[in-house]
């Protein structure tokens, strides 16, 4: 569905967080907690809301706390915290105490072993989805920690790269290269999309609203696709990706960490 007409609000950034190493991924959590994917430094750092720093873990290495190229996180409401290991060529899971899980790891019966992560999102049932993005693949996870199915983003949807995936009934795929967001059932069924037309560079999700970064706007749509409203902002530093909490939506630079406080969004 292509974007229409829709109101118009401006947001002022204001800098609540400093001193990051080439970050890459926010995630607000459902507790309001704010976590930065720091990748320059290999790790992740946990904000409270207002951009104090709460604790981190992670430095360049392979073992249970350690990462080589982390690209993305998903805190779901703080309990299970789930980090794109990419260069390890897996998903790490911790507790709301940083204490290691477990690693998530692919079953014969799926084909293959070995994966890159990219993005990745857990649904309201517990389920993760992550993109390997070697072979443009979306692989489902049941809340239990075992692999379900797979589907071929390419063969479905001609996808080969994403900048952002969300897990709701259905999934949601930011693909910058069409500049579309494809919405897929969990099987991988296309269910269709929404044309976005500009710069695709972050995804976020937040009362069932689809909220889509571009260079200097934020665009939020229905699930259906209907296009609700519009928000630009001015920023010295690019924004490379966004996670709503409330009244507020976070941006995230390679080395700061913005909050800015948004209008309602009428119906």
């Amino acid at each position: 569905m292509s974007a229409v007409q829709a109101e118009e609000s401006e947001l002022e950034l204001s800098s609540i967080a400093r001193n990051l190493d080439e970050a890459v991924s926010v995630y607000a959590s459902s507790g309001g907690n704010i976590y930065v994917v720091d990748q320059g430094r290999n790790r992740f750092v946990k904000f409270d809301r207002d951009g104090a720093r709460l604790d981190s873990l992670g430095r360049l290495g392979s073992g249970d706390y350690r990462f080589d190229q982390p690209t993305d996180i998903d805190a779901t409401n703080d309990l299970k915290i789930y980090v794109s290991d990419r260069q390890n060529k897996r998903i790490q899971v911790y507790d709301r105490r940083l204490q290691y899980l477990s690693t998530v790891q692919l079953p014969r019966r799926a084909g293959e072993r070995e994966f890159t992560p990219s993005v990745l999102s857990v649904n309201r049932s517990g389920e993760l989805f992550f993109f390997d993005e070697d072979r443009y693949r979306v692989y489902r996870f049941g809340g239990n920690g075992r692999y379900e199915n797979h589907f071929d983003a390419r063969s479905e949807a001609d996808v080969r790269n994403l900048t952002g995936l969300i897990a709701l009934d259905d999934l949601f795929l930011a693909d910058p290269d069409q500049q579309v967001i494809h919405r897929m059932s969990s099987n991988g069924t296309y269910l269709g999309f929404i044309d976005h037309a500009a710069p695709l560079k972050g995804l976020d999700a937040y009362n069932d609203k689809i909220w889509v970064l571009g260079n200097d706007s934020v665009h939020v749509y229905t699930k259906a696709g209907r296009f609700l409203h519009q928000f630009v902002f001015e920023s010295e530093q690019e924004i490379i990706d966004l996670a709503i909490y409330g009244r507020h939506i976070y941006f995230l630079g390679y080395n700061t960490l913005f909050k800015a406080e948004r209008k309602r969004i009428e119906q």
